[in-house]
């Protein structure tokens, strides 16, 4: 047989190796302690529209990995590396074969003194009588705040004097009392929580402030509701959308300070559906709070098909819940792969969250430089 014949068949039968395997390659730095890490089981999963491939390895004693992996489809999304370090996992979402990865752990405290809320925004639709509150969360230590797991104590947020359930939020999320719990870790940085409740039947809600914040806003619709409250101040009304809203807001607030919210009537009928209506309102109010937080020299990240990709991971969840209840996975296989669609979903919404608010920022200069808007209007 001809040289050539048999190298050309030789090509075709390593293909597979040489041209599809990819290896991924990097170290695991504990930012804490300003080392290495040994000794650390690293993952990574790559995603395909029906289900996952899980590898890992163990870093060795100078905190390096290697992990090698078929090849992804260039449609597919980017895969997910995570490294578990103290009980926590620590999440790397835009891997790549071609660059040494740093993947940075931390320590973990029981201590929340360095917990900040960067601001705390809370959407009351006196229409519907719910409540929904947004807040920017920043952890300014170098240590992941953890305390407990799944069902011990961790981050703590006083509810309203007679609010003791929510309508909706993080499935971890719990009570205590009127004490919300979120247990899962804060690792250094920032950090966000939504969730909603019912406004109690006395149409009265008074809040205190656990932890320092630097702002708070309350926004009710609609904007002519009467409504009495003290603690913050009347900003008058402010248009997010399509919507205008009744805005009051106070800044620099400490550990036990407390403002109140008395609804007294509201003749507006909804012209929304209730459950869409909310959560465009915290969406709208989200993208202003994190607008200081996010938007530091960053570029907006391009996500035209985020859309359909966030429905293929939710019927992904939806899939791999049933495949467990039925037995076909194990539990380990189930809660490596549901861990990973659920950081993906978040990835996504955060890139999502960046483009729109970029696209905002655009809007506002572009209205007003052609004079469209007021100086204090633009500035606020």
């Amino acid at each position: 047989m001809p040289i050539r014949t048999i190298t050309f068949l030789l090509f075709l039968y390593l293909s597979p190796l040489s041209l599809f395997a990819q290896t991924y390659t990097g170290q695991v730095y504990n930012k804490t302690l300003s080392r290495t890490e040994p000794g650390v089981v690293v993952t990574l999963v790559h995603h395909s529209q029906t289900d996952a491939t899980v590898i890992r390895d163990t870093t060795d004693q100078q905190g390096r990995f290697q992990l090698h992996s078929p090849a992804i489809d260039s449609a597919q999304m980017p895969p997910l590396l995570s490294a578990q370090y103290g009980g926590v996992d620590y999440h790397h979402h835009q891997a790549s074969p071609d660059t040494p990865i740093d993947l940075a752990v931390y320590e973990t405290t029981a201590s929340d003194t360095a917990i900040t809320l960067i601001s705390h925004h809370i959407v009351l639709d006196a229409r519907t009588g719910e409540v929904t509150q947004i807040l920017i969360i920043q952890n300014t230590g170098d240590r992941t705040y953890r305390t407990g797991g799944d069902h011990g104590h961790g981050l703590e947020i006083p509810l309203p004097e007679g609010v003791t359930q929510l309508t909706r939020g993080p499935q971890s999320l719990h009570t205590h009392g009127n004490i919300l719990i979120d247990p899962r870790p804060l690792t250094p940085g920032g950090g966000q929580l939504v969730f909603s409740f019912d406004l109690p039947a006395s149409g009265q809600m008074t809040q205190q402030i656990k932890y320092p914040t630097g702002s708070v806003d309350l926004l009710i619709l609609p904007a002519d509701t009467t409504i009495a409250v003290t603690g913050l101040q009347d900003q008058g009304t402010t248009t997010l959308g399509e919507q205008t809203f009744r805005r009051f807001s106070a800044a620099g607030l400490v550990s036990g300070n407390r403002f109140s919210i008395k609804l007294i009537s509201t003749t507006a009928k909804p012209s929304f559906d209730r459950d869409t209506l909310v959560w465009i309102l915290a969406s709208l109010a989200l993208v202003f709070a994190l607008l200081a937080f996010f938007y530091r020299s960053r570029k907006p990240v391009q996500t035209p098909t985020s859309d359909n990709r966030r429905t293929v991971l939710l019927e992904q969840i939806v899939n791999l819940d049933e495949r467990f209840e039925n037995g076909t996975l194990t539990r380990e296989t189930y809660q490596v792969r549901r861990d990973a669609f659920k950081a993906e979903i978040a990835d996504l919404t955060r890139s999502q969250t960046r483009q729109t608010l970029l696209e905002q920022i655009v809007d506002l200069d572009e209205r007003f430089e052609n004079g469209t808007l007021t100086r204090e209007t633009y500035q606020v």
